[in-house]
């Protein structure tokens, strides 16, 4: 911080926000790690945990299915296919026999704009790529031990090798993105992903979590062969990538990414400032930013003030949304988390009909469209108030 400025990403931008000089402000932010280089990225492809490199595993005869997770998660996967469709030119795949599915899991379908953002337009001239349908063109291969039905996507499941891509970040239930999830709940029915999602789970905990178990079960059943998983710096940049076995590798992945991640946090704040980048697309991504930890540090009668980008407004989640199934369970977990602290959004993009589909009932919930309005009001202006800043919030772990 300089002077009093803040400097916060919201969305694909970097903007200053000027705040009250009587402020005491502390920040707490993740690993600013570099992005990863071309040379390590290559080692790692070469180099990969638990199996063989996807060169040695595959042959010419072989249908690939790569699942990719989608526009909500900051996976550079523009990045990685490179390498990944280079590994099987090494062996022989023709083209014609790889297919991209974008694992969707319960959101909407990505658009061919935000498809071309998310996958580059050279992969485009190359390959088919398939937005997952939750609903058909499912192929079921039992159960989990949990009982979770594994009704997988058809080109999923029909294809003779299976490359996962997605990243490593906190997860409220799942302990932590990544692994198996590109399966469960990626490419999955909504049968199934309900299922998996009524299993108790844990933020940060991967061992001793029925969630993830369940995950994995599910992962190793569908026969996801190899995994590229990355973790993110706090500009939402590749820093670390681990390439091998769907647990062997995500298990370093999240030894790594808990020590990137990880916050130390002084004292108890009046106010925190809580960031929803990089998850900050669509308000129902963006409220994974207040189940980390971070509000449990401002004061009883605190005020949260929630930065937000919604270029996708309210998003979309089948079970999540308003009418769905977990509507009120979601509900309750925001009041849960803030008790009687006061949550203000802000966020040029929302309306608070919006606002009152997810937030409901919940009291003490309000809407700002910048900062300078929340600055403007007399309970922050010329207070001498203690402020906790957590530019990274969703993936911050106090």
């Amino acid at each position: 911080m300089s002077n009093n400025i803040i400097k916060l990403k919201v969305g694909k931008k970097e903007k200053n926000i000027i705040v009250p000089s009587k402020w005491n402000v502390k920040i707490y932010d993740i690993s600013d790690h570099p992005a990863i280089s071309n040379e390590e990225v290559s080692r790692s492809f070469m180099n990969p945990i638990g199996t063989k490199r996807i060169s040695d595993m595959v042959n010419n005869k072989m249908k690939v299915a790569i699942i990719c997770d989608d526009i909500t998660r900051p996976t550079n996967v523009k990045k990685l296919l490179p390498y990944v469709f280079k590994e099987l030119k090494n062996r022989g795949v023709p083209e014609e026999n790889v297919e991209i599915i974008i694992a969707l899991g319960a959101h909407r379908p990505m658009t061919g704009k935000e498809i071309e953002e998310k996958f580059g337009k050279e992969i485009l001239k190359k390959v088919r790529i398939l937005n997952h349908n939750p609903f058909e063109r499912l192929v079921y291969l039992g159960e989990t031990s949990h009982g979770t039905p594994i009704e997988l996507n058809e080109f999923v499941a029909n294809a003779d090798f299976k490359i996962g891509i997605g990243c490593i970040i906190p997860h409220a239930d799942a302990g932590f993105g990544g692994g198996g999830k590109i399966i469960m709940p990626g490419v999955s029915s909504l049968k199934s992903i309900d299922y998996n999602h009524r299993i108790p789970g844990k933020l940060a905990e991967i061992y001793e979590n029925e969630n993830r178990k369940d995950i994995d079960e599910y992962a190793r059943k569908a026969g996801l062969n190899i995994i590229i998983n990355t973790v993110i710096n706090n500009k939402a940049e590749t820093a670390k990538i681990f390439i091998g076995d769907p647990i062997e590798a995500f298990r370093e992945g999240v030894k790594i990414a808990k020590e990137m991640y990880k916050i130390s946090i002084t004292q108890q704040a009046d106010v925190a400032i809580i960031n929803a980048f990089p998850l900050d697309i669509s308000l129902i991504v963006a409220i994974k930013a207040l189940f980390t930890g971070t509000t449990d540090f401002v004061k009883k009668d605190g005020r949260v003030l929630m930065s937000i980008d919604a270029r996708d407004r309210l998003g979309y989640h089948l079970l999540s949304n308003p009418g769905g199934k977990y509507e009120e369970a979601i509900r309750e977990r925001i009041k849960y988390v803030l008790k009687d602290r006061k949550l203000i959004l802000i966020t040029p993009n929302l309306s608070y009909k919006e606002v009152n589909h997810i937030f409901g009932k919940c009291k003490n919930v309000y809407l700002c469209k910048s900062f300078e309005e929340v600055i403007k009001d007399e309970q922050f202006e010329n207070k001498e108030l203690n402020v906790a800043v957590f530019p990274t919030a969703p993936i911050s772990l106090p």
